[in-house]
């Protein structure tokens, strides 16, 4: 599964991974940030070497551009 895209249903479903984990990986995308390593992942969610191996085979980190430039318009006067 895609960590930078998935909902919190899913990611709550992932071993190791608590529901307040799920609300904290949701809440800093809110915030327009987004995953980039499973090292990343682990420093976010203030996991163990272990749990990261645990969930290496389900997790997916894309690489997308969308997630890499902000999505801030300006408004010009005419």
């Amino acid at each position: 599964m895609d960590i930078n895209t998935a909902g919190i249903d899913d990611i709550k479903k992932l071993p190791g991974i608590t529901i307040i984990s799920a609300k904290k990986l949701i809440q800093y995308r809110e915030n327009g940030n987004y995953v980039k390593s499973m090292y990343d992942l682990g420093e976010k969610l203030n996991l163990k070497d272990y749990q990261l191996e645990q969930l290496r085979p389900y997790v997916l980190i894309s690489k997308n551009k969308e997630y890499t430039t902000t999505n801030y318009t300006r408004r010009v006067d005419l």
